[in-house]
């Protein structure tokens, strides 16, 4: 069973190109456990029409880890604390951040809608982040 729970800001846009990780992004896979379910947040971003975890690029002189999370602060309106991973690449540096259930999503203007979806359907959606998507999941699911 799958288990998504969707919430829409604005009309949905048209799908557009997938975007590719660029030098000095931050990615946070967000996650939440509520029971036995966890699942995985996506923003599904207005111009491009794709989804993908919160991320964005680092500015000035910024670290990685604070991009991460001013990031997640930008994008959703959650004060989380990322905690870095070994899943990223030369390019982009990927982290993880637990929500808790019922957290109150707020989308930043370049996101119109988000979704809470299980790791399969977050890796399926987010193509160039498939693999680091899952490796995240594998490690949410140990713990």
């Amino acid at each position: 069973m799958t288990t998504t729970e969707t919430v829409d800001r604005v009309a949905p846009t048209p799908t557009g190109r997938t975007p590719l990780p660029s030098p000095g992004d931050a990615t946070v896979v967000v996650f939440r456990r509520d029971g036995r379910a966890t699942t995985y947040l996506l923003l599904h971003d207005r111009s491009a029409g794709t989804w993908c975890p919160p991320s964005g690029r680092r500015a000035g002189a910024e670290s990685p880890k604070t991009c991460a999370r001013r990031h997640v602060v930008q994008d959703t309106g959650l004060h989380l604390y990322p905690i870095p991973t070994a899943f990223g690449t030369d390019d982009s540096d990927v982290y993880l951040a637990q929500a808790v259930p019922g957290a109150d999503v707020t989308l930043s203007s370049a996101h119109d809608r988000y979704e809470w979806v299980e790791a399969a359907e977050a890796a399926s959606r987010c193509a160039p982040l498939a693999d680091s998507i899952g490796r995240v999941a594998a490690l949410v699911e140990l713990g």
